[in-house]
């Protein structure tokens, strides 16, 4: 089909003007699709959709094999092979073939040793073999607090442990005007604004207030038409 939004970094075509936005961050790096639950942020809503299922725990995609569920069709993809036996990657080097691309990738710096880890860490001396491996190192120096149960990282202890009743379950935090619970602080307070009335985000373009910055960001949406 037809393709007339180009991309101005890569000069890649689509069909939609929606998708050329969200590739675009892949450029830019801006970060706007945000998790409700957590400090984590996406540039592609699809991402986020998936990160979400992690809080929920729902794993839609399940193996007709062998019955293990999945929270992604990719994930569920890849471990079809291990019944297939489908190897669709192969070292053009030795001939060796991989069901993954990520393993071929790690298998091919076997051949050049010296390039093995050719990304290094600009704080200490660690060295990744990828770019996705150094920016998860990295988090060791920006995000240093791990969450043991879902893998998500955090910037100090304390958010941390604000982010763990999302697992427990627990809801410590009480609305003192209607009694519901919540399970970080941060909850109750953007609650108290549906009785409060507050209207504390306003659009820059036509001054309409709203409640959320979410959803002043779903406003901005409008003028961009």
């Amino acid at each position: 089909g037809e393709k007339p939004f180009k991309c101005n970094f890569c000069n890649k075509d689509f069909g939609h003007r929606r998708s050329l936005k969200v590739h675009t961050y892949t450029h830019t790096g801006e970060r706007p699709y945000n998790c409700m639950l957590c400090e984590t942020s996406f540039n592609d809503p699809s991402a986020l959709a998936s990160h979400i299922k992690i809080h929920t725990g729902e794993k839609p995609y399940q193996c007709s094999v062998c019955g293990t569920k999945f929270l992604r069709s990719s994930s569920l993809k890849f471990h079809m092979r291990t019944h297939t036996g489908e190897r669709p990657y192969t070292c053009a080097e030795c001939g060796l073939k991989f069901s993954l691309s990520a393993t071929l990738k790690k298998h091919i710096r076997t051949h050049n040793p010296t390039d093995e880890r050719p990304f290094p860490c600009t704080i200490c001396d660690f060295r990744g073999a990828t770019k996705e491996k150094l920016r998860l190192h990295n988090l060791n120096h920006t995000k240093p607090q791990k969450c043991l149960v879902c893998g998500l990282r955090f910037t100090s202890k304390k958010v941390l442990t604000n982010h763990m009743p999302i697992h427990t379950g627990e809801k410590p935090f009480t609305c003192d005007i209607c009694g519901a619970k919540f399970a970080r602080k941060g909850d109750v307070k953007k609650h108290g604004i549906i009785h409060t009335g507050e209207q504390p985000f306003e659009c820059t373009i036509c001054q309409r207030k709203f409640n959320f910055s979410t959803s002043l960001k779903r406003h901005y949406k409008v003028h961009e038409k």
